[in-house]
């Protein structure tokens, strides 16, 4: 017998739209089912337009939740998203994405 997978809900959320070179960003987010690990990345858009991979970086989680802040030095637009893997019960999913100016 087959169990169905139940789709995660994956939320990701920033306080500032725009921050100046070097000061952090402080982003929230919440995983349901919860889990304990979940993965940021960031990348950051050139003036051509592409997506260019800065971070990625496995984050911990507290009851699903996830409280961190980033640091970001060159001035751009930067696209920063969380995921979480499949398990046994869930598939993968991933947030929104996030844009966040630097600059």
């Amino acid at each position: 017998m087959r169990l169905a997978r139940a789709p995660m809900q994956v939320r990701l959320a920033r306080r500032a739209r725009s921050v100046p070179p070097g000061r952090p960003i402080r982003l929230t987010g919440a995983v349901r089912p919860r889990k304990a690990l979940a993965v940021l990345t960031v990348k950051r858009r050139t003036p051509r337009g592409r997506l260019l991979p800065v971070s990625r970086r496995t984050v911990k989680l507290r009851k699903g939740r996830l409280r961190t802040s980033l640091r970001l030095r060159r001035p751009a637009l930067y696209r920063v998203r969380l995921s979480v893997r499949r398990d046994a019960r869930n598939l993968a999913a991933r947030s929104g994405d996030v844009s966040v100016r630097v600059g």
